[in-house]
């Protein structure tokens, strides 16, 4: 039930609230529902680290954007053990 608020200050007050409420859960929904289904394409742009003769355990770093929240990415090259060399990619999210 709408309550009713004589004062218009208090009451535009409530209103916005009201609408920053939903704002948020709508829009939530509608990213949540682009990535779940498939709507919403991922990138990633990687960058090749510079080897200096040390060992390194990435060989690209990069990051990426999904809806609002930022991920960082890192990517080492992998051999198979069909011999099939390709790339392994994890994606975390960024703080």
């Amino acid at each position: 039930m709408t309550p009713v608020i004589a004062d218009a200050a208090a009451a535009e007050a409530y209103w916005d609230a009201e609408y920053a409420f939903f704002h948020k859960i709508i829009t939530d929904e509608v990213m949540r529902e682009r990535f779940n289904r498939g709507l919403e394409s991922i990138e990633l742009v990687l960058y090749q680290v510079r080897k200096d003769g040390r060992k390194h355990y990435i060989d690209y770093v990069g990051e990426t954007q999904i809806g609002r929240q930022l991920y960082a990415a890192v990517a080492k090259k992998h051999v198979r053990s069909d011999r099939q060399e390709v790339i392994k990619i994890r994606i975390t999210p960024k703080p």
